[in-house]
């Protein structure tokens, strides 16, 4: 055999080798997909509550004014609460902050504050009327 029918023979077994390699992992291909199709379906075919299970939404909110509560940035998203709250004192504020907008209870407010639960409490049911006058007061302006 002489060089060049040594190269030809090395040539033609490496393409039929490249070939059985092709076909074998086209045929795999198949039988994956022909194994999801069985198990998966298009989401556009499933109904719309579940479409919507498995999807979310984004919120931007074109309005808030952060306030510090010690060294927490509490956000209020509302223009019209965010407004009134200004006018609050601050420990009145602080204590709907907390409660309303962290989720703190009025135990771990206290805590915060160095107060006892029922004084929070006290001061956050006079918090509420109050941001509620004055709420009020500027609707009947506006």
């Amino acid at each position: 055999m002489t060089t060049k029918e040594l190269h030809d023979y090395k040539e033609r077994a490496f393409d039929a080798f490249c070939r059985t390699v092709i076909r074998n992992e086209s045929a795999d291909a198949l039988r994956d997909l022909a194994e999801k199709s069985e198990h998966e379906i298009e989401m556009s075919m499933l109904p719309r509550q579940d479409q919507d299970a498995l999807s979310c939404t984004d919120e931007y909110h074109l309005f808030s004014l952060v306030f510090l509560v010690g060294n927490l940035k509490i956000s209020v998203d509302e223009p019209a609460i965010a407004h009134a709250l200004q006018y609050l004192t601050p420990h009145k504020r602080d204590v709907l902050l907390l409660y309303y907008f962290h989720g703190e209870t009025d135990a771990e407010i206290g805590k915060r504050m160095k107060q006892t639960e029922s004084a929070v409490f006290r001061r956050r049911i006079a918090a509420l009327q109050r941001l509620k006058e004055i709420m009020e007061d500027l609707n009947d302006e506006a």
